[in-house]
């Protein structure tokens, strides 16, 4: 696990469109960013993969960004759907406190997900995160740790290869200790007086309650994961500066092993309720004042 003043700055949502998908390659090959979290049941998939699936050959982190709140499910989990598709969070979290949610659902679709990343890129993902940061829910999480558990244990992927496979990636990469490496989580907890000194209080004082004793259960499991979190944004960015102001505030009081998220996009057709702010984030990591900030704020890049 790295330590500050590395600083590991994450792009969600990779696969969720193809704008989101060319500005993830963009700044990874810029070196702007350290990594990316692949949203495995969205449609961009299939054709988005290859152009990452060449920078995990150079050592790109990739995770799995787990999902069970946006579009549609790969399994038959009754329970957490409607009409076809993932209920909303709002609609899953009260699912779960009302004893609705099965873990046996949650496993079966983790395992869908790690299982079509796995026949998609060769390899485990390097790190496990979530959508709208559903797998820091308790029983979410707990769900997401014994199953991943249970696949090292067990070596269930092993036969799992991707297409292509010998033409993607090395043999090394996909075979023996490497193959099986534990894969960290993120953890999206902060501590309180932390957060309150960041904007998007309310929203990051929420998610870290609701994933308060992550490192602890993360431990219990022999799977590492990082120590401070910062990012959120209330998506009402419409321009590269009033991006900064909130990244800026990402950079204070960083943990020992800190994680930035972001989520940026390059303009596209596709329907995108966020768009705008992703765009504003997409162009404040292009530009020359990004890499001042950082070089001001004395952090590096994982």
């Amino acid at each position: 696990m790295w330590q500050y003043p590395d600083v590991f700055i994450c792009a969600d949502d990779y696969g969720y469109s193809h704008g989101v998908s060319t500005a993830i390659i963009e700044l990874l090959n810029a070196k702007r960013i350290s990594g990316t979290s692949v949203i495995v049941n969205m449609p961009r998939l299939e054709a988005d993969a290859p152009a990452l699936q060449v920078l995990m050959v150079q050592g790109t982190p990739v995770g799995l960004h787990f999902n069970l709140t946006e579009g549609k499910p790969l399994t038959d989990a009754v329970s957490l759907v409607e009409n076809g598709e993932f209920k909303p969070m709002k609609e899953q979290l009260k699912s779960i406190l009302q004893g609705k949610m099965k873990e046996e659902d949650i496993i079966a679709e983790g395992k869908a997900q790690l299982e079509l990343f796995i026949s998609t890129f060769g390899q485990l993902p390097d790190f496990i995160d979530g959508h709208q940061h559903i797998h820091a829910v308790p029983l979410v999480r707990l769900a997401l740790l014994e199953l991943m558990d249970a696949a090292l244990k067990d070596n269930w992927h092993s036969e799992a290869q991707p297409k292509n496979l010998d033409e993607i990636l090395p043999p090394h990469q996909v075979r023996g200790q490497d193959y099986m490496r534990r894969p960290w989580f993120r953890a999206p907890n902060e501590k309180l007086r932390t957060i309150f000194s960041r904007p998007c209080t309310p929203k990051a004082w929420f998610v870290s309650l609701m994933a308060g004793g992550m490192q602890a259960h993360c431990a219990a499991y022999n799977f590492t994961s990082n120590r401070g979190f910062s990012g959120f944004t209330n998506f009402d960015a419409t321009t590269q500066q009033h991006y900064r102001k909130s990244f800026l505030a990402s950079l204070k009081s960083l943990g020992s092993s800190p994680l930035i998220m972001c989520h940026p996009s390059v303009n596209t057709t596709e329907p995108d309720a966020i768009l705008p702010a992703r765009m504003a984030e997409f162009a404040y990591f292009m530009s020359d004042e990004y890499v001042q900030d950082l070089k001001e704020a004395g952090v590096k890049l994982v």
